[in-house]
C-alpha cells in the first residue's frame, strides 16, 4: 500500500479470483479516500501489485509470466503509460520512491537477477534498463524486504534475513 503525502488517501492492490480457474487470480489496484471512504478501483485485470505514488502518477509491479516489470500507470485512466525495460532473467520485488515527490529524486528498488536479490537506487526519470547493474545493497545467500524512507529521505529502512534471523538495517 501507499499513503498519499497528505494522508487524504491509500493506494492498494487487491486480488482477485479467476472465475473459471482454481488457484488463479488477478490483482488490480484500489485508491481508498481517507475522509469519505469511498473506494475506487483505478486498474481492471492488470496484474498489478505494490503500487506506489510518484510525481502524480503510480509506479506498480505488473505480472508478466513468472516475472514482474516496473509501470508507470495513469492514476485517471488506469492506463499503463510506462513499462521499464529490464535485465533478462530479472524480477522486480517492489520499490519505494524517495519521500517529497521530486521526480528525479532516487526510488529504492527492490528486484532479483539471477538469483541476487538486491536494492538498487535509481532516479526513474532517467533509468533506461533496470538491474542491468549490481545492486547498491546486496547481502550474500540473503534476501531483502519492506523498504521505507523516513521523512526526511536521507535513510532508507529494510529488513534482511541476512543471519539466523530476520534483522532491520538503516542505509544513510
Amino acid at each position: 500500500y501507499s499513503l498519499a503525502e497528505d494522508r487524504s488517501t491509500l493506494l492498494y492492490s487487491r486480488f482477485y479470483a479467476d472465475p473459471r480457474y482454481d488457484n488463479s487470480f488477478l490483482a488490480d489496484i484500489h485508491e481508498l479516500n481517507l475522509k469519505t471512504g469511498a473506494d475506487r478501483r483505478i486498474t481492471k485485470e492488470m496484474r498489478v501489485v505494490s503500487p506506489a505514488y510518484w510525481n502524480g502518477q503510480i509506479l506498480a509491479a505488473q505480472t508478466a509470466g513468472q516475472t514482474r516489470a516496473l509501470v508507470i500507470i495513469n492514476p485517471v485512466s488506469g492506463e499503463v503509460v510506462k513499462t521499464f525495460s529490464k535485465s533478462p532473467n530479472s524480477t522486480l520485488i517492489t520499490i519505494q520512491p524517495h519521500p517529497g515527490g521530486e521526480a528525479n529524486a532516487p526510488a529504492a528498488v527492490v528486484g532479483k537477477t539471477n538469483g541476487i536479490q538486491g536494492i538498487w537506487f535509481e532516479d526513474l526519470t532517467k533509468a533506461e534498463d533496470l538491474f542491468s547493474r549490481s545492486p547498491d545493497i546486496v547481502f550474500e545467500d540473503a534476501s531483502v524486504f519492506d523498504p521505507s524512507w523516513d521523512a526526511s529521505g536521507s535513510t532508507l529502512y529494510f529488513s534482511s534475513d541476512d543471519g539466523d534471523a530476520m534483522n532491520m538495517y538503516a542505509y544513510d
